[in-house]
């Protein structure tokens, strides 16, 4: 369960990223912000923190419904 979060949120983190990435260069390519003269640069330290804050979030997240399923007595999970 643990691992699910964190890949999930890993995942979701990188979608995100890609997602700004695409939505920035269409808005360039079509020349929606005329205001901005020169195409910024994309901060990849900034990338790179964000998916390590998303994969820690989803970590801590997932850690307490983990840490109640490891608790929990197999036929009493399995009963409800």
């Amino acid at each position: 369960m643990l691992l699910e979060n964190v890949v999930a949120t890993a995942v979701a983190g990188l979608a995100g990223i890609v997602l700004a990435i695409i939505v920035m260069k269409v808005l360039f390519a079509m020349d929606v912000l005329p205001t901005v003269q020169d195409n910024p640069p994309f901060p990849l330290r900034a990338a790179l923190v964000a998916m390590l804050a998303a994969v820690a979030i989803g970590a801590v997240a997932g850690f307490l419904p983990a840490l109640a399923a490891v608790r929990a007595k197999v036929i009493d999970a399995l009963r409800f």
